[in-house]
């Protein structure tokens, strides 16, 4: 949702380079968020009241619109938005700044309001060893490397609610699925104020230039005997000015919540009540799910069948055949001739692999590599040599990252690498030679249907799923199947194969693997 152009937020991303605004994590609360927050926290009738992340002050207002005489103190790093807010937007007599960051304050007042949009950085876009080092000597909560910014927001900020007060932050939702998530989960169980998370739909981007979902989180220190949370799925921003506690559905006792478990079971339709086919055995048992290759400078590393010319460089001696882009890869299965079209098409198909030191070719371009510095950046720098690509052998199966819709599989069925565009599916002991098998019920609806449960969002459908993520989630195990089920499965993939490489998929086939590994695996009522 963008911002009206008659808002402040609107006025200061006009007159503040996009740059500047992804720096300090500022992405502004949309009206309907910033209403919703701000009634929350009206209802203690709050005095005091912090905002750890002013920014344009577009919480303070909204809250002030029902507690007008209500004094805020808001927190922010940034000088030149403080500036802003103190000249162009008019800074209240009721509102304090501070120009400092917050997490390295040490607050000793308490508030009985507190409301928040804390900065979105990403665990690569700030210090977050030295930021979660010093927040764990200062909490003694421990925390992965990983944890995004705005959670240590959340938790530190929260130790300063208090008795009776009441809290609300609007944050990105991936934390509720993620795995640095789990140890943020625990806190919000043992601090015990948590009252509702409302989620809101994956298909909007709530957050203008931000790619990312949303979920709002209400605290109340209420003395709840039984501390219980609500979980709401809303289906768009515009939906939060018609939702109240009373139309939440029924709360579950927080502290009977699995923090290890995504928390997408207890907000998605069907959540945990859903168990429909089994028995169902973490993917993990079947293989292992890797990263594909990392390179540290594409441009540098990866060449087309005419840069290889060019240079002198010859497959198997000093290049090794790569997938870098998933869009080179459209269908379900990956063939030599298929290899053979990209690299006729002069796509970029080869990674640097010198094999050979005595090739006086390749020496000649690792020289210019590392007058360019590649050898000097980061992951080259930490390889030994710094020309050496990480060791993988080819994954019979690639399952691609970035997805709208749901997983993509790929039977790769060449000698092919794979850059991090694909994840890579490396079979066990067991499922070496059932690869067909396993491929079979990676096309189906189903599969992808109880995968979904580990995915994570971004805004605007967009979903990832780390490899640690498919490594643990769910799937149908396979093992049940008996030798004549096997049998009929494969051959049915077989003939679906066939069809695809002929050039008319029979998706008829594909609709008979779904049907009977449904029917194969469907619990009795």
């Amino acid at each position: 949702m963008k911002a009206s152009v008659r808002t402040p937020e609107a006025a200061y991303m006009a007159q503040t380079s996009l740059a500047h605004r992804k720096q300090y994590g500022q992405f502004f609360t949309p009206p309907p968020v910033a209403d919703l927050l701000a009634r929350w926290v009206a209802g203690a009738q709050p005095v005091r009241v912090l905002d750890p992340a002013i920014g344009t002050g577009v919480l303070a207002r909204a809250l002030q619109t029902y507690v007008p005489t209500c004094q805020i103190t808001g927190y922010d790093v940034d000088p030149h938005i403080l500036r802003w807010l103190r000249v162009e937007a008019g800074q209240p007599d009721t509102l304090e700044c501070v120009c400092e960051d917050f997490l390295r304050t040490a607050p000793t007042a308490r508030y009985d309001g507190i409301i928040a949009n804390p900065p979105y950085l990403k665990f690569h876009d700030y210090d977050n060893l030295a930021t979660i080092s010093r927040f764990e000597q200062e909490t003694g909560v421990k925390l992965t490397g990983f944890t995004n910014l705005y959670a240590l927001f959340l938790l530190k900020a929260l130790r300063l609610l208090s008795p009776g007060g009441r809290a609300a932050f609007v944050v990105p939702s991936e934390f509720l699925n993620a795995d640095y998530g789990v140890a943020v989960k625990q806190q919000l169980q043992q601090n015990g104020s948590l009252r509702h998370v409302l989620v809101v739909d994956f298909q909007g981007s709530v957050f203008a230039d931000a790619l990312t979902t949303a979920c709002v989180l209400l605290f109340a220190r209420d003395e709840m005997p039984t501390p219980a949370v609500t979980f709401s799925y809303l289906e768009s921003v515009e939906a939060l000015a018609d939702w109240t506690p009373d139309l939440a559905p029924a709360p579950r006792p927080l502290q009977a919540l699995d923090a290890t478990s995504k928390w997408r079971r207890y907000y998605q339709p069907g959540g945990d009540d859903d168990a429909v086919y089994g028995p169902l055995v973490p993917f993990s048992t079947v293989g292992k799910v890797s990263r594909g290759i990392a390179t540290g400078d594409n441009g540098y590393f990866i060449f087309s069948a005419s840069k290889a010319r060019t240079w002198g460089l010859a497959p198997g001696t000093s290049l090794s055949p790569c997938i870098t882009r998933s869009a080179d890869v459209p269908g379900a299965f990956f063939t030599d001739a298929d290899f053979a079209a990209l690299r006729r098409a002069d796509r970029p198909v080869y990674l640097l692999d010198v094999r050979a030191a005595a090739d006086q070719a390749a020496q000649r371009y690792l020289a210019e590599g590392e007058r360019q510095g590649v050898a000097q950046k980061f992951l080259p720098a930490h390889r030994t040599p710094w020309h050496r690509p990480e060791k993988r052998p080819p994954a019979p199966i690639w399952v691609t990252v970035f997805n709208r819709g749901g997983l993509r599989f790929v039977r790769n069925e060449t000698a092919t690498l794979n850059l991090t565009t694909f994840h890579c599916v490396y079979l066990n002991l067991f499922f070496q030679d059932r690869a067909d098998l396993v491929m079979a019920y990676l096309l189906t609806e189903v599969a992808r249907e109880i995968f979904a449960q580990n995915r994570r969002e971004y805004g605007n459908g967009l979903e990832k799923f780390e490899p640690n993520d498919l490594n643990k989630a769910p799937m149908l195990d396979l093992s049940h199947l008996t030798a004549a089920q096997v049998a009929h499965f494969e051959d049915v993939y077989q003939r679906y194969r066939q069809s695809v490489l002929a050039g008319s998929p029979a998706e008829e086939l594909r609709a008979v693997l779904d049907t009977d590994f449904r029917a194969a695996f469907a619990l009795s009522e």
